[in-house]
């Protein structure tokens, strides 16, 4: 063990961080492992920030429209939430998120039905049984690197959208 240990130790001030090719045992390794100074994981670099020469010059979510859900619903037949998401830059994805009544929030990326930025999704009877009133919002996020982010409403899930539960 101590000449694992031996072997270890001068491997890593050879290169720190490193336990490949010193010809030791896996299971020698596996022992000796906390025997090595501790290595941190190389630091990422800064996400890109936006500047004069950035080609980049989208800094603002999309344009997120829709003809909010308010009125009761009945759940028999599940419930259509549409869209519609536009953005010089493109569209990267529109998300709905509900939450039924005493439930966690759930998230769906609604589906781009037409060329025009409409986009749908449907709240199935499962998804809110027991449930007497759904509370949602929308989030669209631009295909540009940053993916600009817009809700609807535009307080999101802090004052959403809700509609009460009938059944038929």
């Amino acid at each position: 063990m101590f000449d694992v240990l031996s072997r270890l130790t001068t491997a890593a001030r050879a290169r720190p961080c490193s336990r490949r090719a010193i010809g030791i045992p896996a299971a020698s390794l596996v022992l000796a492992m906390f025997a090595l100074p501790a290595c941190q994981p190389p630091i990422p670099p800064p996400e890109p920030t936006p500047s004069h020469t950035d080609p980049v010059s989208d800094h603002e979510g999309p344009r997120l429209e829709t003809d909010p859900v308010t009125e009761p619903q009945s759940i028999d037949g599940g419930i259509l939430i549409d869209a519609t998401a536009t953005d010089p830059s493109g569209v990267y994805a529109v998300f709905l998120h509900f939450k039924p009544q005493n439930a966690a929030w759930q998230t769906r990326r609604m589906t781009p039905a037409g060329s025009d930025g409409y986009y749908v999704s449907e709240i199935d009877a499962a998804d809110v049984y027991g449930a007497s009133s759904v509370s949602y919002y929308l989030e669209a996020a631009d295909a540009t690197p940053y993916h600009n982010t817009t809700y609807s409403p535009t307080t999101g899930a802090e004052d959403p959208y809700r509609f009460n539960l009938v059944r038929e």
